[in-house]
């Protein structure tokens, strides 16, 4: 993944095309200046993640590799399966359907984005995802 670091802003710039760009720990460590601290950033695994809630099996992390799978004809594979309290606890991302859409009468099922009578191919801006870090000087008194 390209680091960039911008000295006018003292920042550091992490970007990456995979969602699953994230910021994993802290550390701290000597240098014959002084003390060296920052953050590990690193691309997590995906996994296929999945979430019943209300007695239904909602798919909550996943959903490219899920896709892939199946329309290369796998449907059985390994998946991390748990249960959650409340809808917020399905931890969906932003944009995606209403609750009243997962919990209706026909929810939507993955095969479903394989079938065209019910789904349409449409083209969507790329999604980058940044994290950027920042030293910040400061003069208090007191």
């Amino acid at each position: 993944m390209p680091i960039n670091f911008d000295p006018q802003q003292k920042a550091w710039i992490f970007s990456s095309a995979n969602p699953n760009l994230r910021i994993t720990g802290a550390g701290i460590g000597n240098s014959d200046a002084g003390p060296v601290v920052g953050l590990m950033v690193t691309i997590t695994t995906s996994l296929v993640r999945v979430a019943r809630y209300r007695g239904r099996y909602i798919l909550t992390d996943g959903y490219h590799r899920a896709h892939g799978f199946l329309r290369r004809g796998i449907r059985r594979v390994p998946a991390l399966v748990g249960d959650v309290a409340s809808f917020e606890g399905l931890g969906l991302p932003a944009g995606m359907l209403s609750q009243d859409t997962y919990l209706g009468e026909r929810p939507p099922q993955l095969a479903d984005y394989l079938d065209d009578e019910v789904a349409a191919e449409v083209e969507v801006p790329a999604m980058h995802k940044t994290i950027l870090i920042t030293g910040v000087e400061v003069n208090t008194s007191g």
